[in-house]
């Protein structure tokens, strides 16, 4: 039987070494990737969260203005990128009497902007949102009767932003110098009309 000397049991050892951290270090190559694709889904879903949060505020305040919905059809045609956020709307809040004009607008521009008012302070989806806006478009059942957003004709509710784009696997391989172009993401509601 050969035996080995020191300097080869040494040697042995230290190639070991080396595979083990080889192994190690794919094996955290791997945790890093999903760990930045978590952190990406993680930042997609609290946009979702607050798109929805933002659209579920909006139905309400909708639906305490059936007269605005239906009558006046004040929110039939909504773009939140005609909004002047810096502007200061009739305030329909607290008691103030408003038309059901004015509160469509204070309405949708509460939800769009926030507020900016001492410790009250919130934002609105212009903010918490990337590039964010809303649209409310009615969806008239009756398109008979003349009535552009005929009673009970459901509102639909859009609100988008921009996801930032990845860039391709080849792309990356070949160090591309374009950037990403972003992807633009919804959140749809429909608001029904009550009586």
């Amino acid at each position: 039987m050969k035996t080995l000397n020191r300097k080869q049991e040494s040697g042995f050892t230290l190639l070991e070494v080396l595979v083990a951290l080889v192994i190690l270090a794919v094996g955290l190559l791997g945790l890093a990737g999903m760990q930045m694709s978590g952190l990406k889904n993680t930042n997609d879903s609290k946009y979702r969260t607050t798109a929805a949060t933002l659209a579920r505020d909006l139905a309400d305040r909708m639906h305490a203005n059936p007269k605005g919905m239906y009558v006046d059809n004040a929110y039939a045609d909504v773009d939140g990128a005609t909004i002047d956020c810096s502007a200061t709307p009739v305030n329909c809040e607290n008691g103030h009497q408003c038309s059901t004009a004015q509160i469509a607008n204070y309405d949708v521009f509460k939800v769009y902007c926030g507020s900016d008012t001492g410790a009250n302070k919130d934002s609105g989806l212009a903010d918490l949102l990337p590039s964010g806006n809303v649209n409310i478009v009615c969806e008239d059942i009756d398109t008979t009767d003349g009535d552009p957003c005929s009673k009970f004709s459901p509102h639909k509710v859009t609100i988008s932003w921009f996801e930032k784009g990845e860039l391709s696997g080849r792309q990356k391989q070949y160090g591309s110098t374009k950037l990403a172009k972003a992807k633009t993401r919804n959140f749809v509601m429909l608001v029904s009309g009550r009586d």
